[in-house]
């Protein structure tokens, strides 16, 4: 397969696209191009975590995996004035947007990224 922009520009699922999609989310999203930001699982040296929370209230936690392991976190975001427990997928690089997650239990697999509204 070859790998330059011709071709990951027509794959929706690509690294490319990947990071354009990012770069479009930050410069859209009030959380994370102007939110309070707050690391979150500070415990945690496997996995970084952190939450941007804008002044509307809207809330978006990133949770990056660093390992070749599974990880499965969970957070407690009350501390940071944000009481939600669930989280609807923005971007990841394992699942679909859309698809709600837990803050109780969010499996991250190797190397895995996740972006997430806080509801």
């Amino acid at each position: 397969m070859a790998r330059n922009v011709a071709a990951e520009a027509n794959d929706p699922d690509s690294l490319l696209n990947y990071y354009r999609t990012l770069t479009r989310l930050r410069k859209t999203d009030a959380a994370l191009r102007d939110g309070d930001f707050a690391l979150v699982n500070e415990a945690d040296t496997n996995v970084l975590a952190f939450l941007r929370k804008a002044a509307n209230g809207t809330a978006i936690l990133v949770a990056l995996n660093f390992t070749p392991a599974s990880r499965t976190v969970s957070f407690n975001l009350e501390p940071q004035g944000v009481p939600g427990r669930q989280m609807t997928t923005v971007l990841s690089s394992f699942s679909k947007a859309g698809q709600s997650s837990s803050l109780r239990g969010l499996v991250l697999p190797a190397y895995g990224a996740y972006v997430g509204k806080v509801q």
